[in-house]
């Protein structure tokens, strides 16, 4: 699959998560689904990073459709009309970005610790979508060298964003269909570093503004359709 590839299959599963979230909250394989989305579109930042020839075009692109995003991700999905209450999954895609940049830029490692830590934080204290475990996704994808790293580096990460489900399974009685979905979950979640490694290190189709305009216009379309039903 090239990055075109990947971005399409990313954006359908985020849109049938939101589906899932906004319309259908009851019936969860909206939500297993939509699982694949986040890892995919961490991997595709760390690409750019990669591959960008202006980083400040690039970050400033993602904190400007972070900022625009906002209220829509607000009104869709309930939370108080703010910048700063719950926020986007387009700020820690910004936040993994930054932190990153400058992480390159620092030669000291203690300092690239600290900051590593500090933008963790902003993410947890910004409420961001995925929180820091998202900002760490995106190192985790930067700094893989081979296939193995991002199977065995993101088993470690899906067990970390599924450990409240899995901790609840040891220590109460649960019934079996709970013991179900977190296992869905979990192999859906997992499935997204399995589609990863099918990429070919190609480009496809440039479209590079399809996710930036796409990730706003669906909220308010999903908003309205929200408001009228």
């Amino acid at each position: 699959m090239n990055s075109f590839q990947l971005k399409i299959l990313a954006l359908i599963t985020m849109i049938i998560d939101h589906i899932g979230i906004v319309f259908f909250p009851n019936i969860l394989v909206f939500r297993f689904i939509g699982r694949i989305s986040f890892p995919i579109y961490c991997f595709l930042i760390s690409l750019g990073l990669k591959y960008t020839k202006n980083y400040k075009k690039y970050i400033l692109r993602l904190f400007l459709f972070a900022i625009i995003s906002e209220p829509f991700y607000d009104l869709c999905f309930g939370f108080k009309l703010d910048f700063f209450s719950k926020t986007n999954v387009i700020y820690t895609l910004f936040l993994g970005t930054v932190s990153i940049i400058l992480y390159n830029k620092i030669k000291n490692k203690f300092i690239r610790i600290i900051t590593l830590i500090l933008f963790l934080y902003l993410a947890f204290l910004l409420n961001t979508d995925y929180s820091y475990l998202g900002v760490l996704l995106i190192y985790i994808f930067y700094f893989s060298k081979t296939k193995f790293q991002i199977l065995y580096y993101g088993l470690f990460w899906v067990i970390l964003k599924n450990i409240n489900g899995i901790n609840t399974i040891i220590f109460n009685n649960v019934p079996i269909n709970y013991i179900q979905n977190i296992i869905m979950f979990f192999v859906f979640t997992y499935l997204a570093f399995f589609i990863i490694l099918r990429y070919n290190n190609k480009k496809g189709k440039s479209l590079k503004y399809l996710f930036y305009i796409s990730y706003p216009l669906h909220l308010f379309i999903f908003y309205i359709l929200k408001v009228i039903l």
